[in-house]
C-alpha cells in the first residue's frame, strides 16, 4: 500500500510539471546601468617597446681592466639578434633631465670615459670603460624598434643612433 501511495504522489507531481505550459513572453525589461570603465591597457607606441633600467653603483661587475658591465633581461628582445629589430639605449644626463641621449656616449660621467651596450638572447649588457665603475645610480631606457617602423622611414640610417632618436615613434616612446 505504501508503494502505491508513493507511486500516486510521484505520478501527481509528474502530471503537474508536464501539464504546466509556458505562458506568453512578456516585454523586455529596462536596460541595466552602464558598467564601469575597464582596466587601462599597457602603454605602447606602434609596437615599440621600452624598458627602464635602474643601475645601482653596486650592480657593476668587473669584466676586464677598466671595463665594468651590467647584464639585465629585456623581455621585448627575442632570442635572435637577426630578426630585424633595432635596439636603442638612451640615457638622460643632467642638466637635461627628461631629454634622452642615444648611446654609445663618451665623456659620459668623466673625461675620456665611454658607455656602450650589446644585446642578444633577451638580455642587454651595458659596458662602462673607465678606471672605475660609476659611483651613482643611473637610469637607462631600452627601446626596441620593430622592422615595420624602420620601413616607414626609409631615409633613416638604423645604425645612426642620433637619427633613430628623431623618429616620431621613438620620441613618443621615450616620453612615456
Amino acid at each position: 500500500m505504501k508503494t502505491v501511495k508513493l507511486f500516486m504522489a510521484f505520478s501527481a507531481i509528474v502530471l503537474l510539471i508536464w501539464s504546466c505550459s509556458k505562458g506568453d513572453t512578456g516585454p523586455a525589461g529596462p536596460t541595466g546601468p552602464t558598467g564601469g570603465a575597464g582596466a587601462t591597457g599597457p602603454s605602447g607606441v606602434a609596437n615599440i617597446s621600452t624598458t627602464m633600467l635602474t643601475i645601482l653603483s653596486s650592480d657593476w661587475k668587473i669584466y676586464a681592466v677598466n671595463i665594468d658591465t651590467v647584464d639585465r633581461p629585456v623581455p621585448a628582445l627575442t632570442d635572435s639578434i637577426n630578426d630585424g629589430v633595432i635596439v636603442q639605449v638612451s640615457r638622460t644626463v643632467a642638466p637635461f633631465a627628461g631629454e634622452w641621449f642615444g648611446m654609445p656616449m663618451s665623456n659620459f660621467l668623466a673625461s675620456n670615459d665611454l658607455i656602450d651596450y650589446v644585446y642578444g638572447n633577451k638580455r642587454i649588457m651595458l659596458g662602462y670603460n673607465f678606471s672605475s665603475a660609476p659611483a651613482q645610480t643611473l637610469k637607462f631606457k631600452v627601446t626596441v624598434i620593430p622592422p615595420a617602423i624602420l620601413k616607414q622611414h626609409p631615409n633613416v640610417n638604423p645604425k645612426n643612433q642620433a637619427e633613430l632618436l628623431t623618429l616620431p615613434e621613438v620620441q613618443q616612446a621615450l616620453n612615456q
